[in-house]
């Protein structure tokens, strides 16, 4: 896997910042192509004080299965993803509240859609909460 990314504010007072994004993954089991997959995405963030930041990120992929091992699962990858962070104190307490949408379309014989969102307390205790459901159809 190689990824890489840009980031740079887009104002003067660094409260808006921009990230750029890219991965490409080739995997490889028992001498035998799996697949390859290249992902960008744009990530813009905006600091309202330092206890509060919100984030908007578009992220667009495509997936290209070996067809020896799995026929027609190539697939496009679409992600829509807006969050929301606050340190309500100085400490490692952190509330963090984000929604996504991603779409992934396959063969046209197969779809897939799924939406998530979370709720994920982080803290001294290391707690974690996270709600997901995914929907498949054929």
């Amino acid at each position: 896997k190689t990824t890489g990314q840009y980031q740079f504010a887009i104002d003067g007072a660094r409260n808006w910042q921009l990230r750029l994004q890219g991965e490409y993954t080739h995997n490889r089991r028992h001498d035998m192509e799996v697949f390859d997959r290249i992902r960008a995405g744009v990530l813009l963030r905006y600091r309202h004080d330092p206890k509060r930041l919100t984030r908007a990120r578009l992220r667009l992929g495509y997936r290209e299965q070996n067809d020896a091992l799995f026929a027609g699962f190539d697939q496009a990858e679409y992600l829509l993803e807006v969050g929301h962070d606050w340190r309500p104190k100085a400490d490692r307490t952190n509330l963090s509240v984000t929604a996504y949408k991603e779409l992934r379309r396959n063969h046209p014989a197969w779809t897939a859609d799924g939406s998530t969102s979370q709720v994920v307390p982080l803290g001294a205790l290391g707690l974690r909460g996270r709600g997901a459901h995914f929907f498949a159809s054929r």
